[in-house]
């Protein structure tokens, strides 16, 4: 069902997934402003540290799914003829 590299990037992606998709809510909770527009610049200012890694780990979300959807539609064999396939080699 699957070509032996597949599997090792299905598996390896989706692990990287669910540790992006988990750690983003906890660095959100952690990063919780408080207060006025002024004031959360002035945490933010503070401890920028934080925040750059939240913005960090919330921008690798987009690249985890689309490893994910692009072994699931290059290496999983649906018995179906990829046209693709044809052009690309």
């Amino acid at each position: 069902m699957y070509k032996k590299d597949g599997a090792y990037t299905l598996f390896w992606g989706g692990i990287f997934f669910t540790v992006v998709v988990l750690l983003w809510p906890i660095l959100m909770a952690v990063s919780e402003l408080q207060g006025q527009v002024a004031e959360q610049l002035q945490q933010i200012g503070q401890e920028p540290g934080l925040y750059m890694a939240n913005f960090f780990v919330a921008s690798l979300i987009a690249p985890a799914i689309l490893v994910l959807m692009i072994t699931f539609a290059f290496a999983v064999d649906t018995g179906r003829r990829v046209p693709v396939f044809d052009y690309v080699g």
